[in-house]
């Protein structure tokens, strides 16, 4: 069994637990995924946003689904094929290179006087792709372009938390209700490396599997 047949099956056995729906997002995915993409499909998105999709990513919309099962409030996103995806006056936005290689004006990280930066939001996102919403304007972005390339990021910008990457206990923090990271953590917390988008996914199956509440 390859490793995305292994979600596959975690995915059924989170639908045969969590029958009543009691998990974060699942009362509107019901753990269903939209159907697999096709190599033409993906390759006409690609050359449309002039970038190669990053491998574990690439192959979950191959072999898995295009969104839909996952985490946060409506699931994984779903990949519009047709769309060239740009943000504010940035053509080919994706192509363009992630910037950031540590967490960036998280409060916890400030130095005691210093403020917040404030920088084009866009211009920090840039080569990356949403692909979760956690709800209050948190979103997990795929790092498409650049040395983060692969990995999952947070920007929690809407709610002054700014932009930082989606390590284990960060994930673990928004896949499992009551997983706690204390005060004293975060710094350390904040600083570790973001996963890649398999680990990410299947941190949710995990942790959704662990729940004592579904």
């Amino acid at each position: 069994m390859n490793k995305f047949e292994q979600l596959k099956n975690k995915l059924t056995q989170l639908e045969t637990k969590d029958k009543n729906f009691k998990n974060f997002g699942s009362e509107l995915h019901k753990y269903q995924l939209n159907p697999c993409l096709s190599e033409a499909e993906i390759q006409a998105f690609e050359a449309k946003n002039r970038i190669t999709l990053p491998d574990d990513y690439r192959n979950f919309l191959l072999e898995v689904g295009n969104g839909g099962a996952g985490p946060g409030c409506y699931g994984l996103v779903k990949l519009e094929v047709n769309k060239e995806i740009s943000e504010g006056e940035n053509d080919y936005y994706l192509s363009q290179p992630f910037l950031l290689k540590k967490a960036w004006n998280c409060p916890h990280l400030l130095n005691p006087g210093e403020e917040f930066v404030d920088i084009d939001e866009d211009k920090l996102t840039q080569g990356t792709m949403y692909v979760a919403n956690y709800g209050c304007d948190i979103h997990s972005r795929l790092v498409i372009t650049g040395e983060q390339r692969g990995t999952i990021w947070i920007n929690d910008c809407g709610s002054d938390g700014g932009i930082y990457p989606c390590s284990l206990q960060i994930a673990s923090f928004y896949h499992y209700e009551g997983y706690v990271i204390e005060e004293e953590e975060l710094e350390s917390v904040l600083s570790e490396p973001a996963l890649s988008f398999y680990d990410w996914y299947d941190n949710w199956l995990d942790k959704s599997l662990e729940a004592d509440y579904i």
